[in-house]
């Protein structure tokens, strides 16, 4: 890429940043000034004045930041297939050999703009958590009002809110985060993102499996990523001998602030010498052990692009421990909001998009018995977020170790019901193993192609001898 391209490139992701966390620190200041002007006088009338003025200014905020944040992925993902393009005319490689449309780049940017919405909204919630917290302690510990003790206390009050404010998270390792901090993170890792996705795409539109690691040095190379430094990976894992990218990422390349850029990494290259070979350091080592162990972890190119002709709509969780973890932790913030909201159910599926509510973990194959009171046309069983987070709200009683008994009642169910319910088409799987009973209720799509876990619950042995 020219000088003036490069330069063009860095520019507009500086600009990005800035404008992203100076939208932030507006919106952020006022939801502060918020909550400071209702301590100086916190009635009831005060207090829901101010949880109105933080509710309408999160969501103006989210509305902002979502607009500038789709424009923003789409004109980095048109920067790395123009990098990519440029590459290959320059060797001339002209033949497109792999079926990929317009409509797949979109899809991709689209399903990271989802993953990235539901991040941000999640963490959008701390605010009001850290915010209700407070009011909770307010009410339990009412301030006295004999002034020379309210100032006294108010004073100290604002001297440690001041400092921190409410508008800050804390993430799996306990450490507290800036909210604006998180944005500026959030809009570099993803726009780079963007942009080396939409370029490994177009390397496989045009048969390119190579690709040599090199650096722009926007800032120094950290120990993640020094053991790639010049060296050459498989974009899909098809070629031997050479490390394949997502194996790569395990170990921490292109992590969180990475800076590799499409312009500087090289294509086809064609002097391979002993470039596959790559010692890895104990960071390497130790990120691999914590990419395994997270509970969230989306490699954001490979798991894309090893199913890139085909793109699902919803996304399909491959580990239960990240779907179940993921669930519970929707759950948990509805679990916390549910005091204002009746319909805590209802709630959440305001709350989260439709992409967020009907990602999956596929359970496993149902009975034939099951299959055939359900009149469907497969044996495939998933389990929704949806319903798992409905679930989670309505059962407090059942862990994640009840939940995973799931997969042994439908290998060999206690005995298999259609529901009682009136007009009802579900049905109903039993376990009764070690006297420990188990109902678990299935459904089928109106299409009779899917069938998805609708509900499941513990149930005593009356009850059980009633079916």
């Amino acid at each position: 890429m020219p000088d003036n391209d490069k330069k063009k490139n860095k520019k507009e992701l500086k600009k990005d940043i800035q404008d992203n966390t100076d939208l932030t620190d507006e919106y952020m200041e006022k939801i502060n000034e918020s909550f400071y002007n209702m301590l100086k006088n916190p009635t009831n009338k005060e207090i829901e004045k101010h949880r109105l003025e933080r509710d309408a200014l999160i969501s103006l905020w989210l509305g902002f930041l979502f607009e500038d944040f789709k424009n923003q992925l789409y004109a980095s993902a048109q920067m790395g297939i123009n990098e990519a393009d440029r590459q290959l005319s320059k060797k001339g490689i002209t033949k497109k050999v792999n079926d990929i449309t317009k409509e797949t780049y979109e899809g991709q940017v689209q399903a990271r703009l989802n993953s990235d919405i539901e991040d941000i909204i999640l963490t959008s919630q701390n605010i009001k958590i850290n915010s209700e917290n407070f009011i909770k302690e307010l009410k339990t510990n009412p301030i006295n009002y004999e002034f020379d003790k309210y100032k006294k206390i108010s004073s100290e009050l604002s001297a440690d809110l001041i400092k921190r404010g409410i508008t800050y998270y804390k993430d799996r390792a306990n450490r507290q985060w800036n909210i604006s901090k998180y944005i500026e993170m959030k809009t570099l890792t993803e726009k780079m993102g963007a942009q080396r996705l939409s370029f490994f795409t177009r390397a496989i539109q045009y048969g390119v499996d190579l690709v040599r690691i090199v650096h722009l040095n926007i800032n120094p190379t950290c120990e993640l990523c020094a053991p790639f430094e010049d060296k050459i990976l498989s974009i899909t894992g098809n070629t031997k001998g050479y490390l394949s990218l997502q194996d790569a990422q395990m170990y921490g390349l292109f992590h969180p602030r990475c800076d590799h850029v499409p312009e500087q990494l090289e294509l086809a290259p064609t002097d391979k010498g002993n470039d596959g070979k790559i010692e890895l350091n104990e960071a390497n080592k130790k990120r691999k052990e914590y990419n395994e162990k997270r509970k969230e972890y989306d490699i954001t190119t490979d798991k894309r692009i090893n199913n890139i002709s085909s793109p699902k709509n919803y996304k399909e969780y491959k580990k239960f421990g990240s779907f179940y973890n993921r669930g519970n932790e929707l759950a948990q913030i509805i679990i916390k909001e549910k005091e204002r909201n009746d319909d805590a159910v209802k709630y959440a599926r305001k709350l989260f998009d439709e992409n967020t509510l009907r990602a999956y973990y596929n359970i496993g194959e149902l009975p034939e018995e099951a299959v055939n009171l359900l009149n469907s046309e497969t044996n495939e069983l998933k389990f929704s977020i949806d319903n798992l987070l409905k679930n989670i709200i309505n059962h407090k009683d059942l862990d994640v170790n009840d939940y995973k008994k799931i997969f042994e009642i439908i290998k060999n169910p206690s005995k298999t019901r259609k529901s009682k319910k009136q007009n009802s088409k579900d049905v109903i799987l039993f376990s009764n193993k070690n006297k420990q009973y188990y109902m678990l209720v299935v459904k089928t799509t109106a299409n009779k192609k899917e069938n998805f876990i609708k509900s499941f619950r513990k149930m005593g042995e009356e009850e059980y001898n009633g079916y």
